[in-house]
């Protein structure tokens, strides 16, 4: 519907500025200076609003909710994530999701989205697909490209009829040959995760030791 109505009004201002121009070539054939003159003020006032409605539009674009499909490989180790974020300016309402080309999970079960009744702005839902080790090594056996597709539906409102529908596509082949962990800062981190046990054990060890020697 939106589309309809803008492309109703860009033909409206086209025909408005094709038929100001026609009067403007006529009048200076007639030398109708004012007619010139009046025309080419509408000329000039078209052309600012075709300027301004693009401003416009892409300010009503910016706000609207829109849902991004993507995998996340790196936030865990080891670990594809289906990441699916509303990275629009509001909400978005009763998402539902559709596969063409079926994600799996690791069991061999299809990813399905749960009910989501709202995704607020700059939200996501994570859904565990499987680990990367796993699915890399099983395309590589069985030839398998790790690309698919489907669609996202979602509402603009709670009262809305109408979903709006967006096709996606979505790829792992591109991080088959990523180095992992990707920044000297998340190597850092995944060393040292279990740091905190390590610690835990070393104080348990040194606290059996003392009361070992406070009873000789």
């Amino acid at each position: 519907m939106k589309k309809i109505k803008r492309i109703v009004i860009n033909l409206l201002l086209i025909a408005g500025l094709i038929l100001s121009v026609l009067l403007t070539i006529k009048a200076f054939f007639i030398s109708e200076w004012n007619t010139i003159t009046g025309t080419l003020a509408v000329i000039t006032a078209i052309i600012g609003t075709f300027l301004s409605l693009k401003i416009i539009w892409k300010q009503e674009d910016e706000y609207e909710p829109e849902i991004l499909v993507s995998f996340d490989v790196d936030s865990r180790n080891g670990i594809i994530q289906l990441v699916i974020k509303n990275i629009g300016g509001s909400n978005a309402y009763d998402i539902k999701l559709k596969w063409n080309n079926t994600l799996k999970e690791a069991k061999g079960k299809e990813v399905t989205l749960p009910y989501v009744p709202v995704l607020t702005k700059g939200d996501s839902i994570r859904l565990i697909v499987d680990s990367t080790m796993a699915r890399f090594q099983k395309a590589e056996t069985e030839k398998e490209q790790l690309i698919y597709d489907g669609v996202i539906k979602y509402k603009y409102s709670k009262k809305d009829k109408k979903y709006r529908k967006e096709n996606f596509e979505i790829s792992l082949e591109h991080f088959k040959n990523k180095i992992r962990p990707i920044t000297d800062q998340q190597d850092f981190y995944l060393k040292n995760s279990k740091l905190n046990e390590t610690v835990t054990k070393i104080n348990k060890t040194l606290n059996e030791l003392i009361e070992k020697i406070d009873e000789k």
